[in-house]
């Protein structure tokens, strides 16, 4: 991710992640968060929001830049069943 962002490779970034997971650097992931608006890759930021658990923004993201949701992301941000 940070060979990505340093070398301005937004398309490695979409590759990238999609593979996101619970071992990754979270301030490398806010990073990319960030590099990935500034490329315009609003779908991508989203992803990563919500796996960082930043629901709201990726709400707000989503609803701002007209992100469609794909069903496993939008599962994720529903609250867990009582």
């Amino acid at each position: 991710m940070d060979l990505a962002m340093k070398f301005n490779l937004a398309h490695m970034m979409e590759d990238i992640s999609t593979g996101v997971g619970d071992g990754d650097d979270p301030e490398v992931m806010k990073n990319s968060v960030e590099f990935l608006m500034q490329k315009k890759q609003y779908e991508k930021a989203v992803e990563i929001m919500i796996s960082l658990n930043q629901f709201e923004e990726a709400l707000t993201v989503s609803e701002q830049y007209g992100v469609n949701l794909k069903e496993e992301m939008a599962m994720k941000l529903l609250p867990p069943a009582s």
